[in-house]
Order: C-alpha cells, then sequence, then structure tokens
C-alpha cells in the first residue's frame, strides 16, 4: 500500500490569521443576548417614530376584519404616547419637506352632505300659448359658452387608478386645443375611492384642488376600490350593497356633487365600464347606478358619462379587443380585465371631448 506522506515542514492547510495591530485585544463577537436587545430597542424606537404611519395603515384596513380590531388596539395607545411625548414630530417634517404633509391624517367622514332636494312631483307642462291653425313657436335654445385661447375651459381631472390612462389620453387629446386648458394634468391615487376618507379623504382634497384651480369643470372617476365596507357619520359600519351601504355612499357622492356646483363648477362623472369578472361587474354597477341617478338629480349640474356602451363587444359584454374605425382589431382593456390600455382609454377620452364640443363653443 502506497502512503502519501505531506511535506516536510508543512503543518496546515489553511492561511494563517491575519496579525493584530501592536497592543490590539483580540476582537470578541457580540453575545446573542446583546443582539436581540439592540434590535428591540430599535424597533421600540422606530415603532415610535412611525406611530403615526402605524395607525394610518392599522386604519385603513377592512373594516369588518378582525386582524384591524386587533391592529388599533396596538395602534392607538402606541400613537397616544408618541404624540405626547412629540416622538411623532419627525415623520411629519419629513413629510412636509418632500410635499407629502397631511399623508397620515384619517377623516372620519367623507364629505359633505346633499342640499339638493328631488321635486316630489313632476313640473306643470309649459303653457300652449300659440292660437287655434297656428303652429307651435319653438324658442331657439340659449347660445353655447364661448371659449377660447384668452378664455379657456378649465379642466380639474381627478380619481382612483381608473382615471389613469383615460384622462392621459384626454390631455394628449386636448393638447394643441387652446380653448381647453388642464393646468395640473391628471390627480389620480391608486387603491383609494369615496368609501374610505380614512385612507385617502377624496371629498376634501378635490374640494381644496377645485379652489386652488378654479376649474369650470371637474371631470371624477371612481369606484374600483369602492365595493367594501363603509362607515356612515354615526359610526355604524355597513357591508357593501345593504342598504345603509347604498344610502351612505349615495350621501358622499352627492354631497360632493352639490359641493363643487356650488362653487360654481360643473361636474363630469365618469362610469365603470363592464369589467370581465361576473361577480365584480355586479358591484361595479351598483355603483354606477348610484353615480347616474344622482347626476340625473342635477340636470344642467352634473353629467354622468356611461362608459359600458364605449368599451364592449360587438354582443354587449366585456371584451379585450375591439375592432377601430379602420378594421384593425385593438386591445382596449388591460390584463386584469379592469383597467383600460391605451386605446380603450382614448375611447373614453374621445367621448368626453365630444360632449364638451355640444355643449361649448371651443374655438381654436
Amino acid at each position: 500500500m502506497t502512503v502519501t506522506k505531506e511535506p516536510e515542514g508543512s503543518t496546515t492547510r489553511t492561511a494563517p490569521p491575519p496579525p493584530r495591530r501592536g497592543g490590539e485585544p483580540p476582537r470578541r463577537p457580540m453575545p446573542a443576548g446583546h443582539v436581540i436587545l439592540v434590535a428591540l430597542i430599535a424597533l421600540f424606537v422606530g415603532s415610535f417614530l412611525n406611530a403615526r404611519g402605524m395607525l394610518k395603515t392599522a386604519t385603513g384596513l377592512n373594516l369588518e376584519s378582525t386582524r384591524r380590531e386587533m391592529s388599533l388596539f396596538f395602534a392607538k395607545p402606541l400613537y397616544r404616547v408618541a404624540h405626547f411625548l412629540h416622538t411623532d414630530r419627525p415623520r411629519e417634517w419629513i413629510q412636509e419637506a418632500i410635499g407629502r404633509g397631511g399623508d397620515d391624517n384619517i377623516a372620519r367622514v367623507a364629505g359633505p352632505s346633499p342640499t339638493t332636494v328631488p321635486p316630489t312631483t313632476p313640473p306643470p307642462p309649459a303653457p300652449n300659448t300659440a292660437r287655434p291653425g297656428q303652429p307651435v313657436v319653438v324658442p331657439p335654445p340659449p347660445p353655447k359658452p364661448v371659449f377660447d385661447a384668452a378664455h379657456p375651459l378649465r379642466m380639474y381631472l381627478a380619481g382612483d387608478s381608473l382615471a389613469a390612462v383615460p384622462d392621459q389620453e384626454f390631455i394628449n387629446l386636448v393638447t394643441g386645443v387652446h380653448s381647453i386648458a388642464v393646468p395640473n394634468g391628471v390627480d389620480f391615487r391608486i387603491s383609494t375611492g369615496i368609501s374610505r376618507p380614512d385612507v385617502f379623504d377624496w371629498p376634501s382634497h378635490i374640494l381644496s384642488e377645485a379652489k386652488s384651480i378654479n376649474p369650470n369643470i371637474v371631470m371624477l372617476t371612481f369606484g374600483a376600490n369602492d365595493d367594501q365596507a363603509i362607515e356612515s357619520p354615526d359610526g355604524k359600519v355597513h357591508s357593501f350593497g345593504t342598504p345603509g351601504w347604498i344610502t351612505e355612499y349615495r350621501r358622499r357622492v352627492g354631497g360632493l356633487m352639490d359641493a363643487l356646483n356650488a362653487q360654481g363648477r360643473l361636474v363630469y362623472w365618469i362610469g365603470i365600464p363592464i369589467v370581465r369578472d361576473p361577480a365584480r361587474w355586479q358591484h361595479y354597477q351598483l355603483i354606477d347606478q348610484v353615480y347616474s341617478s344622482e347626476a340625473a338629480k342635477r340636470p344642467g349640474k352634473v353629467t354622468y358619462v356611461d362608459t359600458t356602451p364605449l368599451l364592449a363587444g360587438p354582443n354587449g359584454g366585456y371584451a379585450d379587443y375591439i375592432t377601430d374605425a379602420s378594421g384593425q382589431s385593438v386591445k382596449i382593456r388591460a390584463a386584469d380585465g379592469i383597467h383600460f390600455e391605451r386605446a380603450g382609454g382614448r375611447r373614453i377620452a374621445a367621448a368626453v371631448l365630444d360632449r364638451l364640443h355640444a355643449r361649448f363653443d371651443l374655438r381654436g
């Protein structure tokens, strides 16, 4: 049997440890207990610095979930202590510095209540002043309001994620149209809506922005995230689709419409088009019905734009593709079956622009 020997003088196969500096004691690793203690202290300090954000996150959970109740059980006292100690101030200062002041505000009641009272009886018919044998003279329609480059039609576009593509396409369509101005672009925020002011208070935000921008028209698109439980001003939680939910959601929609009308602004409310999921579409149809019926109570002040006919397939159902005017098949819906590709957004934008041309004299 052959035995292989190590070369003489070889004592190790590993590199020798690096030499220590003169007089430097050897380093010892930190005990595991100390590491855990440091981590706990960091977590404790971080929680107090971010207490307001943690409360905001906990509040934004599903109103009917046990997880929300448990999260609030810990987040509320933590925030009270942090607020008392002022450890939540640095977060506020940073948010203000980056233009996101108020992100952690938590609204309880979404917007004002309606002021429009629908008539209980139909108005009497106009008297017929024509003499027998004479034709009835129909007065001509009033002249259209005129807008031009010197006095453009100012618009404010806002909403949830459904607003993003159609509103951007609307801006593309009116680029170069000097009689229409959209000074602030598209104001959209994903995962928000009217149902949860504790997540984002859209009514207050819209009314504030409208005062600042001073638009003639406010165009709103909502509903993608509103098929969830809602809280009424009395603190009761109503499951989606229940009579209490419909009453409260209608209050919010109508109240926002009236508040904008009171500022002297017209409202164009864009409906939700048919979506791929039949169950979700049932939810959205209920939401659309609230929008359309509230708009009908305010003729001449609020216009509801039904988008389903614009994006439905040949049989009136959901379609990912449609045939355009040139005979080409174009993709109009996003992969989730809810949102839009550019071609789909452009169809909605074009329909809004057609309505504006029908109502206003847009010169240039």
